[in-house]
């Protein structure tokens, strides 16, 4: 998911590695101050994100903790 406006006009990719592993590219429009309250709303359960949560990431130190 893309959220923001980039800082540059084009990206290229690799149409057959983004076919193959169904990568599916979602734009969304941010509006100013609305960040925050809504992961305070998703965090809080009053918005269900059960649905829309498709695959997390973890970064390498989370996952160096889930291990020890």
């Amino acid at each position: 998911m893309i959220a923001g406006i980039p800082e540059f006009d084009q990206w290229s990719l690799n149409v057959e590695d983004t076919r193959r592993r169904e990568i599916m590219l979602q734009f969304i429009r941010r509006q100013v101050d609305c960040t925050v309250i809504a992961l305070e709303m998703m965090k809080s359960g009053r918005i269900d994100i059960k649905n829309m949560v498709t695959t997390v990431f973890h970064s390498p130190v989370q996952r160096k903790r889930s291990t020890l």
